[in-house]
């Protein structure tokens, strides 16, 4: 059973370290900057580590992301056309197989492709639970 200094010196304890904490994060706000992320010492420290350990971190953490932003990036905008395009191609189909003419212009495209393209989001889905 806990007593009542116990449990004062425990919380005390407990709130000592929450000042800790957030010591840095009031020292930004008082300088007029955005508070510190939770973790951001954690970061410093793994930086660090790579440091001592001889490791460049712009070239084993950076680098490798910027590589592959420079190599998705082209390839995510060939896979969204392609998708548009038979988005819009399965919509015409669909449409024409109904016999319904959403109006000419740009707004019949725009309905024609989102009908195809949310038919094509339910079958991708159908196939990717098969």
């Amino acid at each position: 059973m806990h007593n009542r200094s116990q449990s004062a010196r425990e919380l005390t304890l407990e709130f000592g370290e929450a000042d800790e904490f957030f010591a840095g994060s009031e020292s930004n706000v008082a300088a007029g900057r955005p508070p510190l992320p939770p973790g951001i010492d954690q970061i410093r420290e793994e930086l660090d580590a790579l440091m001592v350990l001889g490791v460049d971190p712009i070239k084993s953490l950076v680098v490798p992301r910027f590589l592959s932003l420079m190599l998705l990036t082209p390839l995510f905008t060939i896979y969204a056309l392609l998708f548009g395009i038979l988005g819009g191609v399965l919509g015409g189909w669909v449409f024409g197989m109904l016999g319904i003419w959403p109006g000419g212009g740009m707004i019949g495209s725009i309905i024609v492709a989102f009908v195809g393209a949310v038919i094509l989001v339910a079958i991708t889905r159908l196939l990717k639970r098969a």
